[in-house]
């Protein structure tokens, strides 16, 4: 296939050209003006024609590219970020499916929603308990819901360098603290990374007896029992994007990773090296029962990072991510159902598919010998199957308004005054036709598609 292209004036020689030729004709201005005429628009339609089957080309070339990308190299990646959570129970476990939502009066302005969602990368422990002070050279601080500080004393006495104590409100019912995991941060320093790969090498410790640490949060992991779908199930999009944002924070968790049991001896308002450092007046202030963390921090750890700590427990990453469900009853001649997305969403992935019978499907066909589990499958795809909406309307305006712009030029040469007004008119509405196009700006990606391959008679699919 011929890869050069030809515009109008092109295209409309060429056709002269061999008319002439063919009529015997030496020169094309002794043309008949009606044949001119008929040339001219026989031109303009086979170049429209002609960028119709460019238009089928690329089109062709985006969708096969698309099927063969990977989905990770084409999927949007999520905004993450952290998230303070403090449970009821004294201990809960949070997983990927548990919604956050928040509301203020500043996102009802912005978003249509008046909310954001976000959604754990991971599935960890929440305990009732949280980090209420800090001390850190020489400074006692009370610590926010947000990790904030605010010093409330000072020591009298000269504390051990590079030591930092976290009071812990742990509630009675709550007797080890295996599977905790602490957070540590150091927002406001610019080099903070290299100190976070050190936070391995602190040393904890609780009334003298050592805590085990390990870096990373605690994650409960579930086991696949077919090991074909627990292999692709590694490579699924919102797997890899889980473990992308796992990888970003891991590095500020140190986890317990042993037994550490927790009696009343391990409960006090101060601790008692730290007693004399304090006026009477403060003791008197703090009558809480505390668990008291002590770290030691290596000597590249200097009093001024140690300023900038923030620590707490129950901090869970999460993703800006929300979970639609939609119902769709399906035609055994047409299984296709679009998956629907509201204004500036994409989507990230199918968490599940299920008919009203209670069948499962899966992308991926898991065949195994001994399973009796009945499932059948589905493809998704982007595009191709979406009828006239607001951004084909978009697209159509801006065309019209351009060949508009282009044609209209040819009548203000008529000497009609009529037709000059005419001509100013429709100048007129072309401008607020373009003003109309420039306002919609909707953003609404491509819709996808969701088609069951195996599907007996009517029913109604859960996506």
């Amino acid at each position: 296939m011929s890869t050069e292209k030809y515009n109008k004036e092109q295209i409309r020689n060429r056709m002269l050209k061999y008319a002439a030729a063919f009529w015997g004709i030496k020169k094309a201005e002794n043309f008949d003006p009606i044949v001119k005429l008929l040339l001219e628009a026989l031109s303009n339609e086979i170049y429209m024609l002609g960028e119709d089957f460019t238009a089928i080309e690329t089109r062709l070339l985006e969708k096969t590219a698309r099927i063969l990308t990977p989905d990770i190299l084409t999927s949007p990646f999520p905004a993450h970020g952290i998230v303070h959570a403090y449970p009821i129970e004294p201990c809960y476990l949070i997983t990927r499916e548990s919604g956050m939502y928040y509301e203020s009066d500043s996102l009802t302005r912005k978003l249509s929603t008046g909310s954001v969602s976000f959604y754990p990368a991971c599935d960890t422990l929440l305990h009732k308990a949280d980090v209420k002070y800090m001390v850190c050279d020489d400074l006692l601080y009370r610590i926010a819901p947000t990790l904030e500080k605010t010093m409330i004393a000072r020591a009298e006495i000269r504390m051990p360098p590079r030591t930092v104590w976290l009071g812990m409100a742990v509630d009675e019912s709550i007797s080890d603290l295996e599977d905790f995991s602490f957070y540590l941060d150091f927002p406001n320093l610019t080099e903070s990374y290299e100190y976070l790969l050190l936070l391995p090498c602190t040393e904890w410790s609780v009334e003298g007896k050592t805590v085990v640490m390990e870096g990373g949060i605690h994650e409960k992991t579930t086991i696949q029992k077919e090991p074909t779908r627990a292999f692709f199930q590694d490579y699924d999009v919102m797997s890899v994007i889980d473990k992308e944002v796992m990888d970003i924070y891991s590095k500020h968790f140190l986890k317990v990773s042993q037994s550490f049991p927790l009696d009343g001896s391990c409960r006090k308002n101060l601790p008692d090296t730290l007693r004399s450092c304090f006026k009477e007046a403060v003791l008197e202030k703090m009558q809480d029962k505390l668990v008291w963390v002590k770290i030691q921090f290596p000597a590249h750890f200097t009093a001024e990072v140690l300023e900038e700590l923030h620590a707490g427990i129950n901090i869970v990453p999460v993703e800006n991510k929300t979970l639609h469900e939609q119902t769709t009853t399906l035609e055994e001649t047409f299984r296709v159902i679009p998956l629907r997305t509201g204004s500036y969403e994409s989507l990230l992935s199918v968490h599940s598919v299920k008919d009203s019978d209670g069948k499962n499907y899966h992308e991926l066909l898991y065949p195994a010998k001994d399973s009796t589990e009945s499932y059948g499958t589905y493809s998704i795809r982007k595009g191709g199957c979406e009828r006239f909406d607001s951004r084909s309307a978009k697209e159509l305006l801006g065309y019209l308004s351009d060949l508009l712009d282009d044609e209209t030029h040819a009548f203000n040469a008529v000497s009609s005054i009529k037709l000059q007004a005419l001509t100013i008119q429709m100048e007129q509405l072309m401008a607020q036709m373009k003003q109309t196009a420039d306002n919609m700006n909707e953003f609404r990606e491509t819709p996808y598609y969701l088609m069951i391959d195996e599907l007996s008679g009517k029913g109604q699919i859960t996506v």
